[in-house]
């Protein structure tokens, strides 16, 4: 429109009344504005929403907040690597990301809800819980992350590209999710994971 306002003042008067007539690129250019906008802003309501969540079902504020707190770097890897092989946020990429989102959580949940389980069974210290975790459901995330990553691996043979990204995010996922779980969330626990009731809620 600025560009047309500008042509409008320097064309002759006869010529003034100029418009411009585009196809449904520049509808598809503001959906496309849209979704990356709206990519950023699910990523600032997420955020809150899961602590909230796993305040909720975890019932242990320690908890939670390492769990957010793992989840938070998983996604910034993710959203780093496409950055870093200048992937732009457009449609398959805001959806992709969304969609992976759920799944940046997921192991580390497994091992934050089986170490605060670990007092059912009478552990009380973190290490004992931290062992306990660890033994009783490493094997099943690994398994877990294992399907799903060669189940992604296979998308890699499509020929149309939503699916050749969705398949790279997906497995990108499952190996930082992993990583940060067995490496960082879990040594987080080790060191200043909950004992006792220590950060557990009234209700719970």
């Amino acid at each position: 429109e600025a560009f047309l306002e500008q042509q409008r003042g320097l064309a002759p008067p006869e010529m003034r009344s100029m418009l411009q007539s585009v196809p449904f690129d520049w509808v598809w250019l503001a959906a496309t504005d849209s979704l990356a906008s709206g990519l950023l802003t699910s990523f600032a309501i997420c955020f809150p929403i899961a602590l909230c969540v796993l305040l909720l079902v975890t019932g242990n504020v320690v908890v939670a907040g390492l769990a957010v707190f793992n989840f938070m770097l998983i996604v910034s890897c993710i959203m780093g690597y496409c950055k870093l092989v200048g992937w732009t946020l457009g449609p398959s990429e805001c959806l992709a990301g969304i969609i992976v989102v759920g799944l940046a959580v997921d192991y580390v949940i497994h091992f934050g809800h089986t170490y605060l389980e670990a007092s059912r069974v009478g552990l009380t210290t973190r290490v004992d819980r931290w062992a306990y975790a660890l033994s009783t459901m490493g094997s099943t995330v690994i398994a877990g992350a294992a399907t799903t990553f060669f189940a992604a691996l296979v998308m890699q043979l499509c020929q149309i590209q939503f699916f050749n990204q969705m398949s790279t995010l997906i497995m990108l996922t499952i190996v930082y999710s992993v990583v940060y779980s067995l490496f960082c969330f879990m040594a987080l626990l080790y060191l200043i994971g909950p004992q006792g009731d220590f950060g557990s809620l009234p209700w719970h």
